[in-house]
């Protein structure tokens, strides 16, 4: 019985693997042959790396890839749940945490439907346990086809709370339509 219990113990006392921290294009590099590998297509929204592209501004492409850099957002249209979930089985054999928030199916809800609607993956957050205090997020925003918009839920509410401080990211106050 005593053999049985004691690695047992040793398991819980055990503080959690703690890894090392990647630099962003590292983790972000990971993450992209993941959804290659599983079909997803991604692409990137955020802003800050956009900018930089845009102006071909080489200088703030390096800064961005500093370990200063703590949130990169991607976005994904429509994917198919067992893409997504592919991906997350993946990032996760990596050593990836990640935190999903489902949404109500925002693809034509009429009222009476919404009382026993489904619900979709809206957004997703990765990321490898590190000891510092906000470790690199990979977030993913999923857009979904309503119409000729492509709609997004926000990130937080009062039934979901993100593990990290999400203010200044964009894609998480509010629900928003865009059109194609």
């Amino acid at each position: 019985m005593q053999i049985f219990f004691i690695p047992r113990i040793f398991q819980l006392l055990t503080p959690p693997k703690i890894l090392e921290e990647k630099l962003p294009w590292e983790a972000v590099k990971i993450f992209l042959n993941k959804c290659e590998a599983s079909g997803l297509p991604v692409f990137v929204i955020e802003p800050s790396l956009l900018r930089a592209i845009r102006n071909q501004n080489v200088r703030r492409i390096e800064l961005w890839n500093t370990a200063k850099q703590t949130i990169v957002t991607f976005g994904v249209i429509s994917p198919g749940l067992d893409q997504l979930h592919l991906v997350m089985s993946a990032m996760k054999r990596e050593d990836f945490d990640y935190w999903e928030k489902n949404d109500p199916d925002p693809r034509g809800l009429s009222l009476t439907a919404r009382r026993s609607y489904r619900v979709v993956p809206s957004h997703y957050l990765l990321w490898m346990p590190i000891e510092t205090n906000l470790p690199m997020l990979i977030h993913i925003v999923v857009f979904y086809k309503r119409g000729e918009y492509l709609w997004q839920a926000p990130i937080q509410d009062v039934d979901h709370v993100p593990p990290f401080s999400m203010d200044y990211v964009p894609f998480t106050k509010t629900a928003a339509a865009f059109k194609k």
